[in-house]
Formats: structure tokens, sequence, C-alpha cells
């Protein structure tokens, strides 16, 4: 599986940007809403990938991609 998927769609949600690095548990819960649903059976699926992209050169956003990384890891997901 590659890892991870998510970001900016949860900053327009109304947070201010620089509190956005700061929601962390929040994330966890809204990233299991997602894993959850993209597993769901259908006879097509054979494969479930998540691809998070991520601007390394903003610190903010590494921050951010660092805690999701971890959060998918708790989630059972591995990059590769």
């Amino acid at each position: 599986m590659l890892a991870p998927e998510h970001g900016v769609e949860h900053c327009a949600d109304g947070l201010e940007w620089a509190k956005c690095d700061e929601v962390d548990d929040a994330w966890k819960g809204t990233m299991t809403q997602y894993a959850g649903r993209l597993h769901r059976h259908h006879d097509a699926k054979h494969e479930i990938r998540i691809i998070d992209y991520v601007d390394r050169e903003v610190p903010v956003l590494r921050r951010m991609f660092a805690k999701r990384q971890r959060t998918y890891t708790s989630l059972g997901y591995h990059a590769g």
C-alpha cells in the first residue's frame, strides 16, 4: 500500500491556518472515517491505496504530513 492522502480541505473548514497543524486528534477521526469508506466492499475493488501529497518546502505542511503519517501507521497502513 501507498500511504496517504488528506490535508488542505480541512483547513478550508473554517480553521485558522496558523492552528492547522494542531488538529491531529480531529484529523485522526476524519482520516479513519475516510479510510473506512475506501475499504467498503465492492467486487471490482482489489487494492486500496491512499496517496498523500506534501510540499516539503513549507514547514507547516511538512509537520502536518508527519502527523498524518503517524495516524496512517496507527491505522495499519505503510508507506511504499
